[in-house]
């Protein structure tokens, strides 16, 4: 995954950058990105800076934030979401450019319980078709999920 998001990085900048003049101040680039991919974009960025002599300032947060402040104008160059349908939103709004936009990753949640717990689990969840349904034995009076209305 790693190669695939240097690979998306690189060509999102050429694209962005364009040829540039040896006397012009290094390009800059505002990345926008979910907060899941801080661990891989800390270690991509400066090879990317080195690769490109483009100056990346890193955002890390959530996704629906991004959204928002992008459609007010928000400083984004690239933004990677966790959520396609907030890109979609922003591209059918024409805040975002359709030709850019690409799929970077796909994944799963999981969950497992370590094997060597002790006493009892405090909270026992089950996982059934996609998000399925959720057991809990907890004194937590709210339970969540990221966007469960979507399957």
């Amino acid at each position: 995954m790693r190669r695939q998001l240097v690979s998306i990085v690189l060509a999102l900048a050429s694209f962005a950058f364009g040829p540039a003049s040896a006397d012009a101040d290094p390009p800059s680039l505002t990345v926008f990105a979910a907060a899941d991919l801080a661990f891989a974009f800390n270690e991509i960025a400066p090879r990317f800076e080195k690769a490109t002599g483009a100056r990346v300032t890193l955002v890390f947060g959530s996704t629906g934030n991004f959204a928002h402040q992008i459609r007010q104008g928000g400083p984004a160059d690239v933004f990677f979401a966790a959520d396609q349908s907030f890109i979609d939103s922003l591209i059918a709004e024409r805040v975002l450019l359709r030709e850019t936009r690409t799929l970077y990753a796909q994944g799963r949640i999981v969950l497992a319980t370590a094997r060597s717990v002790r006493g009892s689990p405090s909270c026992a969840v089950s996982w059934t078709r996609g998000f399925g349904t959720w057991r809990s034995r907890t004194p937590f009076t709210r339970r969540t999920a990221g966007r469960p209305s979507r399957r």
